[in-house]
């Protein structure tokens, strides 16, 4: 099974590309596995749109909002 080839663009075509990816990979995992396969790919994903969002801002966390919240960083 090989990994479906995203344009730049990211468009519907790719999407379907991925859901159809995703698919054949899931076949024949179990429910709790296909979770988890889930979770890992989520986390990579908010991992890498916390690092492009991040640069040249200040990362706020709080008791009350325990998410981290990124503010521009003041020069």
């Amino acid at each position: 099974m090989k990994k479906p080839d995203i344009s730049d663009r990211f468009d519907l075509s790719d999407i379907r590309k991925i859901r159809d990816y995703n698919a054949e990979r899931y076949a024949h995992m179990t429910p709790e596995e296909i979770v988890a396969d889930t979770k890992s790919g989520a986390s990579e994903l908010m991992t890498a749109i916390m690092k492009r969002t991040t640069k040249n801002k200040v990362m706020i966390v709080s008791d009350e909002n325990p998410t981290p919240v990124a503010i521009p960083a003041v020069s």
